[in-house]
């Protein structure tokens, strides 16, 4: 079968899948947990091209019908961005699952100490279905808060939570786009450094190792693929009580980053 047929039968195509992502990792997939107890996995999207756009206080990242209702979250200029001829596709976004920073001055005082009670005591960081509980709880709606009393710090990329669909989702391997169109693979040709095909050299199926050369390339000005470690410890946004990181691409030199991350259980 090829790509575009295997893509749409889960069943038939996951074994494909997860043998090449073992091979971009450098270890199967199957060693990240232990069979009777699977983690959760979540895309976490970040960095300093949300702040420069504005991107990150965009109102529809709080609006009820995606904090509460669960909607989806597109954004046009918010990207995946490999070499090659390799799509840029738009991220899906999970606003209830995303990370907000809230500035309590100005807010009403109740609800500015249960937002300080209820944030991630590191990072002060509050997950968008708590953000809407809370919200709820006070008589308050989306509209109540101030513009520059809440920024997105990191928006979680929609997946089902395991391993697999995270790392599909942070590939553009998703079998459908932002638009609900078919996805396709592409080839990072010559754009990418020898080491960045060597990386991906035991991938079986030739359409994926193409694609994800795209992803695999550490020198990389588009996507630069960082590992689990990059730097030599564990980035910003990663760490903490909250997850650990399992593999960071960082995109457009250094202003975005897209972290594969097993989030810890008392942050599910």
């Amino acid at each position: 079968m090829t790509f575009e047929t295997d893509r749409t039968t889960p069943a038939a195509w996951e074994p494909g899948l997860a043998q090449a992502f073992g091979e971009l990792l450098g270890r199967p997939l199957t060693s990240f947990d232990p069979p009777d107890a699977p983690g959760v996995y979540e895309v976490l999207f970040g960095g300093n091209y949300l702040y420069e756009s504005e991107l990150d206080r965009e109102p529809v990242w709080i609006a009820r019908e995606a904090l509460v209702d669960g909607r989806p979250v597109v954004l046009e200029h918010l990207a995946l961005t490999p070499p090659g001829d390799l799509d840029h596709p738009e991220l899906v976004f999970d606003a209830r699952g995303s990370l907000f920073e809230v500035d309590p001055d100005g807010l009403p005082a109740a609800f500015a100490s249960a937002v300080a009670k209820a944030a991630d005591p590191d990072r002060g960081l509050l997950r968008g279905a708590d953000l809407a509980r809370l919200l709820d709880a006070h008589g308050l709606g989306p509209t109540d808060l101030p513009g520059t009393s809440w920024r997105l710090r990191q928006g979680k990329v929609a997946s089902d939570g395991t391993l697999l669909d995270a790392l599909r989702a942070a590939t553009g391997l998703t079998r459908t786009d932002a638009r609900g169109r078919a996805t396709r693979p592409g080839s990072a040709g010559d754009e990418v450094a020898p080491e960045a095909w060597e990386r991906v050299a035991g991938i079986e199926h030739p359409g994926l190792r193409a694609h994800l050369a795209g992803y695999a390339d550490p020198e990389s000005h588009d996507l630069a693929f960082c590992g689990h470690d990059p730097d030599g410890h564990d980035p910003d946004g990663a760490d903490g009580d909250g997850a650990d990181l399992v593999v960071r691409w960082e995109g457009a030199v250094d202003q975005y980053e897209v972290d594969v991350v097993r989030v810890r259980p008392r942050e599910r």
